[in-house]
């Protein structure tokens, strides 16, 4: 999850871990935005803080790898963070964090994609339905929801009429559903074009 204390040596090591991975057909997903050095606490378990140790300098692996062209996908974690987002709401639900501060400022314009929205980081704070509107409208691409201990046999029909709902209601706007559906195109088409072409090896 870390390979070090200093940002720097981070960066570098998570370049050649992004890279051995891809000379072997594998991409990889940059976790856990906007750094998760300084938490105490497992999302998994409830709300994570990163207030009194975050800074500035936790983006600085993320901007390297941005800037390098690596970062193809970047998962966003629930912690919470006054500094840029004040409301008590995870940092992956948050549209300063998702298109504020990782889409505008660092220029990120690949798939942007959530931690499992059934962690209790998530859950102990609001529905599921809501997590999901609330995760689109931050301007994630992609939702990972383990669907396990709260079982819906129908989650993938009621996600889709939760968003069209969204969008009526203009809580997310049908241009940005459409941005994101391109960019998941685009990733899944470079994807496949590597399958074809053999780069991609399958055990």
């Amino acid at each position: 999850r870390a390979f070090s204390a200093d940002p720097t040596i981070v960066a570098s090591y998570a370049e050649a871990f992004v890279d051995g991975f891809a000379s072997a057909g594998i991409r990889c997903v940059l976790k856990h935005f906007p750094g998760a050095g300084s938490a105490r606490k497992d999302s998994h378990a409830g709300a994570a803080s990163i207030s009194a140790g975050w800074t500035p300098t936790d983006l600085l692996p993320f901007r390297r790898i941005i800037a390098s062209g690596r970062a193809r996908a970047i998962m966003n974690g629930h912690f919470l963070l006054k500094e840029i987002e004040p409301a008590p709401i995870p940092t992956s639900l948050s549209p300063a964090v998702v298109t504020g501060l990782l889409r505008n400022r660092l220029g990120y314009s690949g798939v942007a994609m959530t931690d499992d929205l059934d962690m209790k980081a998530v859950t102990d704070l609001m529905s599921r339905h809501e997590a999901v509107v609330r995760a689109f409208a931050a301007g994630n691409d992609l939702l990972m929801i383990l669907n396990q201990d709260n079982f819906d046999s129908e989650l993938p029909q009621n996600i889709v009429a939760w968003v069209a709902d969204a969008v009526a209601a203009g809580i997310v706007s049908e241009k940005q559903i459409s941005r994101s559906a391109a960019r998941v195109r685009k990733w899944r088409q470079a994807l496949s074009a590597r399958q074809r072409d053999g780069t991609i090896r399958h055990k």
